[in-house]
C-alpha cells in the first residue's frame, strides 16, 4: 500500500509524466525491496526493467558487482550449512546482502531523480517522450529552454 502510494506521489509530482518502464522498475523494486524473500533470480526480474528504464552503465555495473558479491557469500553459506568448509567469514553473507539491497535503493534513487528532473533522462527526447508508452503518449509536452533550465508544458 504505501509503494504504492509513493509511487504515486511521485508520478503527480513529476514535471513530466513518468516513461512506463521507469515506472514498472519502481513497482518491481519496491516489491523486492520490502518483500519477505528475495531468491537469487529475482535478479532477472529487474534487469530488463533497469535497462529500459535507465540505460547507463555506471550504476549497473556496481549493481551486478554487489549481486556477484551475494552470490558468493551465498553459496559459502550454503557449503557451511552442509558440513563443507569455507574460507570465507559468516560476516561477508550479511555485508553481501546489505550491499544487494543497498545498491537497489541506490539504483531506485536514480530513477526517481530522473522522473523529477527529466532532462537528465536520456532516453527522453523532445520529439518522443516515452518511447516505449505506446497509447500512453496522448499527452502532448512541448519543451522550452528558460534562464533556470528546461520548462516543459503539457497539453491534451
Amino acid at each position: 500500500m504505501v509503494r504504492g502510494a509513493s509511487i504515486a506521489v511521485l508520478i503527480f509530482a513529476a514535471p513530466t509524466p513518468p516513461r512506463l518502464s521507469q515506472l514498472a522498475f519502481l513497482v518491481v523494486a519496491g516489491f523486492l525491496l520490502t518483500g519477505k524473500v528475495w531468491s537469487q533470480q529475482y535478479v532477472l526480474w529487474l534487469i530488463p526493467l533497469l535497462v529500459l528504464a535507465r540505460p547507463k552503465w555506471g550504476a549497473f555495473l556496481v549493481w551486478q558487482a554487489s549481486e556477484l558479491c551475494y552470490f558468493v557469500a551465498f553459496y559459502q553459506t550454503l557449503i557451511r550449512a552442509s558440513g563443507g568448509k569455507t574460507e570465507l567469514p559468516e560476516s561477508l553473507f550479511l555485508l553481501a546482502s546489505m550491499a544487494r539491497w543497498a545498491s537497489v535503493v541506490m539504483l531506485c534513487g536514480f530513477v526517481v531523480l530522473e522522473v523529477l528532473e527529466p532532462w537528465r533522462d536520456v532516453v527522453r527526447s523532445e520529439r518522443d517522450p516515452d518511447p516505449d508508452g505506446g497509447v500512453l503518449n496522448d499527452v502532448v509536452e512541448s519543451y522550452e529552454e528558460q534562464d533556470d533550465g528546461l520548462a516543459i508544458t503539457r497539453t491534451a
